[in-house]
């Protein structure tokens, strides 16, 4: 499908196209396909990204400014080093001046220099996050810093979002940061998370067991092998929660099988259409 967009730009169409090559994109991650793979899936997108630019214009759909926004932090995940740089460079700019990127432009930005930062630019951030008076801006800032790929400055997150700089009116933001930092660092995820998560999950009261049954599942499913996330459940939530516990294995463990599927699927496409061009 991607390869037969062409110049259409099907907004809803794209996304779906966004959302399966970033799904195997992190599949094969680890593995010895992974170069090759996300080489492959910057060069279906950089021809859009080229065509849609960094800025909102006169006529853009609502649905063309979010996929715009897609495309260019996919292609930042994905090791674009053009868009690296220039993130890395409009960061610079809203560094000096935070009114030089849009609200809706920030997390574009912020998310693709988070995931590469440096322990320089990642105590930038720090910083930016902490003096910030704007709420929804200091959230942004700080699940940018739960994206590193550091593990020491993912570390260094991890221990940020379970401090006392946290406000007590953001307390939903510790959670969402180790959500966000699944996609780059499950392991430490998870261990931290589940840690403490009944100070994570203060915020749902009397909901929270609901959420632990049948959602950490679904948001954990690559930090630990399903039947020990199982075992896990099962011996921190009621007996009552024993069906949600099931719905959300059962979604986790449908993304364990889709991966063991993916990747050799993948691996498979990429020398077929090596072979043939």
């Amino acid at each position: 499908l991607a390869e037969h967009m062409g110049g259409d730009l099907d907004a809803r169409a794209w996304q779906q196209i966004t959302a399966a090559l970033g799904s195997i994109e992190y599949d094969e991650r680890g593995s010895a396909g992974h170069d090759a793979f996300a080489a492959y899936a910057r060069s279906v997108f950089k021809p859009l990204e080229a065509r849609l630019g960094w800025q909102d214009r006169p006529g853009d759909t609502p649905d063309v400014q979010t996929l715009r926004r897609t495309v260019i932090e996919d292609l930042g995940a994905w090791g674009d080093p053009e868009v690296i740089a220039e993130a890395r460079r409009r960061f610079a700019a809203f560094v000096r001046d935070p009114a030089a990127i849009s609200p809706n432009d920030q997390p574009m930005i912020l998310n693709v220099v988070g995931r590469y930062a440096d322990a320089a630019t990642f105590e930038q951030l720090h910083t930016l996050a902490r003096q910030s008076a704007d709420d929804a801006q200091k959230s942004r800032i700080y699940r940018a810093l739960a994206l590193a790929r550091d593990p020491k400055l993912a570390a260094q997150a991890a221990n940020i979002a379970l401090s006392p700089e946290i406000p007590p009116q953001l307390a939903m933001l510790r959670l969402q940061m180790f959500f966000v930092m699944t996609s780059e660092q499950p392991k430490l995820a998870w261990t931290t998370f589940s840690g403490n998560i009944g100070k994570l999950l203060s915020p749902f009261g009397a909901l929270a067991p609901l959420v632990e049954a049948q959602y950490v599942p679904q948001i954990f499913w690559d930090s630990l092998p399903p039947d020990q996330m199982e075992a896990w459940l099962r011996a921190h939530v009621p007996a009552a929660m024993s069906p949600q516990v099931a719905k959300g294995m059962e979604s986790a463990r449908f993304r364990v099988a889709q991966k063991a599927q993916l990747v050799p699927e993948a691996d498979a496409y990429l020398a077929s259409r090596a072979q043939h061009t």
